[in-house]
């Protein structure tokens, strides 16, 4: 028989070319998004790594936008009057009529490191 002399490769490759794999169902394809998770955090990640402008680091970037926290900038509160002032390393918030007259010690601040 062709098996006994046959090597392993060639069995391989008559049967894909006499009874190829089906195509899945659609209700089987990609069922988990593993597709997307190994585009957008692999592919697109390693591509913005790498300085790509390409298909897979847009995905990767509009994916992490929807997980990203940016410090909101405050500049005044016009119901209460309070101003936000934002120097760098140390944050702090006072009443526009306390900054006027220098009166610090109503002023709340924290100070935070990179």
């Amino acid at each position: 028989t062709m098996s006994d002399t046959a090597s392993f490769g060639t069995l391989i490759k008559r049967w894909e070319d006499e009874k190829p794999i089906p195509e899945a169902k659609p209700e089987w394809k990609d069922v988990d998004g593993i597709r997307r998770y190994i585009s957008v955090y692999f592919l697109g990640h390693l591509s913005k790594m790498f300085g790509f402008k390409n298909d897979w680091s847009q995905l990767y970037e509009d994916e992490i936008a929807k997980y990203t926290v940016n410090k909101p900038q405050i500049d005044e509160d016009d119901e209460l009057g309070i101003r936000f002032h934002d120097s760098g390393m140390f944050n702090f918030m006072i009443k526009g009529s306390d900054l006027g007259f220098g009166n610090w010690k109503r002023a709340f601040g924290y100070l935070h490191s990179l």
